[in-house]
Parts: C-alpha cells; sequence; structure tokens
C-alpha cells in the first residue's frame, strides 16, 4: 500500500501554522490601511476610501477621535461599542456623529469631523466627551 501523504498530525500543524501566518499578514495589512488613512487626514485629505470598522479593530486602533465643529472640542469614539456592522467604513460615521453639548442648544447640529483613528483615548490629552468640563475650550 502507498502513502495519502503527510500523516494527520502534520497536516493540522500545517494548516494551523498557514492561518496564523496569514492571519499575523492580514493585522499588517489591516494596520497599514490605518496608518495610510491617519496620513491622509493629517494633510486634509479626503476620507473615502477609508478602513472599515472590523479593519480598525483589528489592525489594533479601537478609538475614533473626532471633533465638533461648532465648540471645537475633541472626543473619543470607542469602535467595539459602535452598533454597526463591522463591514462599515469608518468615514460613514461622520454624519451621524453630534456634540451633546451642541445637539442641546442649538437647532442644527455642527457637523462633526472626523480626525484620525487611535490606539488608545487620551493620546493627546484631551478628555473624554463625557467628562470634559466646559472651561476646557
Amino acid at each position: 500500500m502507498g502513502s495519502n501523504g503527510p500523516s494527520w498530525g502534520r497536516r493540522y500543524g500545517l494548516q494551523k501554522y498557514a492561518l496564523a501566518y496569514w492571519r499575523d499578514k492580514q493585522r499588517e495589512a489591516d494596520e497599514a490601511a490605518c496608518k495610510y488613512w491617519n496620513l491622509r487626514m493629517g494633510e486634509r485629505g479626503p476620507a473615502q476610501p477609508s478602513p472599515t470598522i472590523g479593519q480598525a479593530l483589528h489592525g489594533g486602533f479601537r478609538f475614533l477621535r473626532v471633533g465638533c465643529n461648532g465648540c471645537k472640542q475633541r472626543a473619543w469614539i470607542d469602535l467595539a461599542e459602535v452598533r454597526r456592522p463591522r463591514k462599515t467604513p469608518v468615514w460613514t460615521l461622520e454624519g451621524s456623529l453630534a456634540c451633546q453639548r451642541c445637539q442641546i442648544n442649538k437647532i442644527f447640529r455642527p457637523k462633526t469631523t472626523i480626525e484620525r483613528l487611535t490606539r488608545e483615548h487620551g493620546t493627546l490629552g484631551w478628555p473624554l466627551l463625557e467628562s470634559a468640563p466646559d472651561d476646557h475650550l
């Protein structure tokens, strides 16, 4: 009788190795896409196309930094808690975001601008939106 190829254990080990290798490569690609998008946003470039929420989370960028055009307040959005499908591009969130203080005081809420993806909130010293004092502006 002839051989049917490598043993089951060896095939299983090769499959696990290949899966881990491609997961690492996908994580690197997602991280690179987020870094490139941050560079474009820093240069006031176009927000489209942007990485998806799933790509940002997989690449290690859990928070989205946004700024209110009305009061110039900055905040972070936790992408893990956003109630959207993971395939939703990050730039589509811009239309649904609004500063709570400006939304209460005005009939038309000012547009919120997406600034960049970050690995953790508070990396530049700005507080979260809920804990921001009024004189911080």
